[in-house]
C-alpha cells in the first residue's frame, strides 16, 4: 500500500457496518476545477465555438478530444457516505433527518437518520443527462440499499449499484477497481471522498470533500457544469491529465 496515504475508514462494528469515510481537505483541488472550466469557457466566449463537427468528426483543442457526435453516455461512479449522504444510528447527537430501517445479518433491525447533501437530487438529476449513473460504496449491501431507496425518491437514477462485496480488501481498506463498472477507462469517472478508494484509477477521479453536515456546502453544484463539460471530451482521463498537470496513463 502507498505511502503516504491517508486511510480514515471507520471500523465497522457489529451495530455500525457502513464502512463511513474519512473527510480529506480537498477545497483547493475543487477550485482547480472550477478555474480550468472557467479558463475552458472563456476562451470559447472570445474564440467562438466554431463549427458544429460532422457525425463522428472529432475536435482536437488544447490536448482535449471532444467528440461531434456523442453515441453513448459516459459512465459516472458516485460513492454513497460523505459524498451524497451523511447517516448516522437513531440515538446519537443528532435528532432529525429522513429514518431508515437497516436489518443486518443475525441482528436487531437498526433505525438511522439519513441527510442528503445539499443540491443532492438536482445534482443526480441534472448529471444523468449526461451520464450513466453507477453507485459503488464500501458499505454492506443491507446498509447501502434502504439509503439508496431514500436518494432515489420516485423513480430509479442508478444503472448499476456495486457493494463492498465489489472492492478490493487491502488490509482492511476498500479500494474501488472501476475496471469492473467500465472497461474502457477513457469513459469512466469516480466521484469519492476517499483518495483510498480510487487509488488504483487517480486518473479517473474527481476529488470531493467529505460531507458531514454544512447546509451551505456547494460542492455537488459546483461539480454539474465541470461534469457537463467533460462529458463531451473523447478520453475523461484527459481532463484530469490537464487538471493535475501530468500523464499518469
Amino acid at each position: 500500500m502507498r505511502k503516504g496515504i491517508v486511510f480514515a475508514k471507520r471500523q465497522a462494528s457489529c451495530i455500525d457496518k457502513r464502512g463511513s469515510t474519512a473527510i480529506p481537505p480537498y477545497s483547493t483541488k475543487m477550485m482547480k476545477l472550477r478555474l480550468l472550466l472557467m479558463l475552458w469557457l472563456r476562451e470559447k466566449l472570445f474564440h467562438g465555438w466554431g463549427t458544429v463537427p460532422e457525425a463522428n468528426q472529432e475536435i482536437v483543442k488544447d490536448g482535449l478530444i471532444f467528440s461531434g457526435l456523442k453515441k453513448t453516455k459516459k459512465t459516472l461512479i458516485l460513492d454513497l457516505d460523505e459524498t451524497l449522504v451523511h447517516s448516522v444510528t437513531i440515538g446519537s447527537t443528532m435528532r432529525s433527518g429522513h429514518v431508515v430501517e437497516v436489518k443486518l445479518e443475525n441482528q436487531h433491525a437498526i433505525l438511522y437518520y439519513v441527510h442528503k447533501r445539499p443540491y443532492c437530487h438536482w445534482f443526480l438529476t441534472e448529471v444523468a443527462e449526461y451520464f450513466s449513473l453507477v453507485l459503488f460504496t464500501a458499505s454492506v449491501q443491507q446498509y447501502a440499499d434502504p439509503v439508496i431507496n431514500c436518494i432515489e425518491e420516485e423513480k430509479p437514477i442508478f444503472e448499476r449499484k456495486l457493494y463492498r462485496q465489489d472492492c478490493i480488501n487491502e488490509g482492511g481498506a476498500y479500494v474501488k477497481d472501476i475496471g469492473k463498472v467500465e472497461k474502457s477507462l477513457s469513459n469512466v469517472l469516480i466521484i469519492d471522498n476517499s483518495p483510498m478508494s480510487y487509488c488504483l484509477h487517480k486518473e479517473n477521479a474527481i476529488p470531493i470533500e467529505g460531507w458531514l453536515n454544512d447546509p451551505t456546502d456547494i460542492d455537488l453544484l459546483s461539480l454539474v457544469p465541470v461534469l457537463r463539460a467533460v462529458s463531451t471530451i473523447h478520453d475523461v482521463r484527459s481532463f484530469v491529465v490537464m487538471r493535475d498537470g501530468e500523464k499518469s496513463y
